[in-house]
C-alpha cells in the first residue's frame, strides 16, 4: 500500500474511533461498535505508515496524543509533505493546501472506503452545481462548451451510487437548461433523483421543500454540500447537515460531511431518550 493511500485510511480510522469514542463514552454504550477493533486496525495501520514512510526516507516525525483512547497520531512528518502540511479539518480555512490530484477510480475507491467507515449514513446527499460539482458559473458558459468537474466530484458521486445513497442538486442557477445540458455531457445527469434547479433571491429553502416533497426523505436523513455561507446556514436551520467547500467537493469534504452527520444524529438520539 503505497504512502498516500495509507495516509487516508488512517486518518479515516482516526475520526471514526473519536467520534464513537465519545459518543458511546457519554451514553455509557458501548455495543454500538467494536471500538478495540477499530483501535487496533489504527495501529496496525500506523506502524504500516511508519514503515512505509521510512522505506521512502522520511525521518522527521511529531506524534501527538488524544485523549481518546490514545491515539497517536502524525502531526509532522516531513515540511514539504503537501498531504501532512494541510490544515486540520476544523481549521477556519481547511481547503488552504488543495487536495492530492488522483484519477476517477482512485477517488471513488478513497470515497468508498472512507463510506464504509461510518455505521450512520444519510439517506440522500445534495450538491450545489457551481463552485461545488464544478469550477464555474455555468451561467456565464455556452452550452456548446465542454464542461469539466472539480477533480473529486465524480469519483464521490460514484462511491455515493455504489452505497446506494441517494443524490440530489439544489442550484440557485438562473440557467437551468445549460446546467442540464453540462450534466448530460458530464453522464452524471441519471445520478440524481431529483434535480431543483432554479433562481431565486432567498436562499435554498424552497429547494430543499421540493427535494423532501419529492423525495419522502427527512431533513436530518440529508447531508448537503455548498460553497455560500447563507445556503448552509438556511439548510443546517431546516435540519439538513451542511457543509461549507470553498475549493469544490473533495474527499476531504465528504470525511467532514459523513463525520458531523454522525456527530448530529447521536446528538438527536441522545436528545430524544431525555
Amino acid at each position: 500500500m503505497e504512502l498516500e493511500r495509507c495516509w487516508w485510511i488512517l486518518s479515516g480510522l482516526k475520526n471514526v474511533l473519536l467520534v464513537y469514542s465519545k459518543t458511546q463514552e457519554e451514553n455509557g454504550r458501548w455495543d454500538m461498535l467494536d471500538t478495540w477493533g477499530m483501535y487496533q486496525s489504527f495501529r496496525q495501520r500506523l506502524e504500516e505508515f511508519l514503515q512505509l514512510a521510512w522505506n521512502q526516507g522520511y525521518r522527521k516525525i511529531v506524534v501527538e496524543n488524544d485523549n481518546a483512547l490514545l491515539i497517536e497520531t502524525i502531526v509532522v512528518y516531513k515540511e514539504d509533505w503537501s498531504i501532512l502540511n494541510r490544515p486540520p479539518l476544523d481549521s477556519p480555512n481547511p481547503k488552504a493546501t488543495p487536495p492530492p490530484r488522483m484519477g476517477e477510480e482512485r477517488v471513488k475507491e478513497e470515497a468508498l472506503l472512507l463510506i464504509g467507515m461510518f455505521q450512520l449514513l444519510p439517506r440522500l446527499v445534495v450538491f450545489d452545481l457551481d463552485y461545488t460539482l464544478w469550477p464555474f458559473y455555468c451561467q456565464r458558459l455556452s452550452k456548446r462548451e465542454t464542461p469539466s468537474l472539480y477533480p473529486h466530484a465524480k469519483g464521490i458521486l460514484y462511491a455515493l451510487k455504489d452505497k446506494r445513497i441517494n443524490l440530489a442538486i439544489a442550484s440557485r442557477s438562473p440557467t437551468a437548461d445549460t446546467a442540464n445540458t453540462f450534466l448530460d455531457k458530464l453522464s452524471i445527469k441519471s445520478m440524481f433523483v431529483t434535480k431543483e434547479i432554479f433562481f431565486s433571491c432567498k436562499n435554498k429553502t424552497d429547494h430543499f421543500r421540493r427535494i423532501q416533497s419529492r423525495t419522502g426523505i427527512p431533513f436530518n436523513s440529508m447531508l448537503f454540500f455548498d460553497d455560500e455561507d447563507w445556503n448552509i446556514e438556511a439548510a443546517s436551520k431546516m435540519g439538513v447537515t451542511s457543509i461549507y467547500v470553498d475549493n469544490g467537493v473533495n474527499l476531504r469534504a465528504l470525511r467532514r460531511g459523513l463525520t458531523q452527520f454522525t456527530e448530529n444524529q447521536n446528538a438527536s438520539d441522545k436528545n430524544q431518550r431525555k
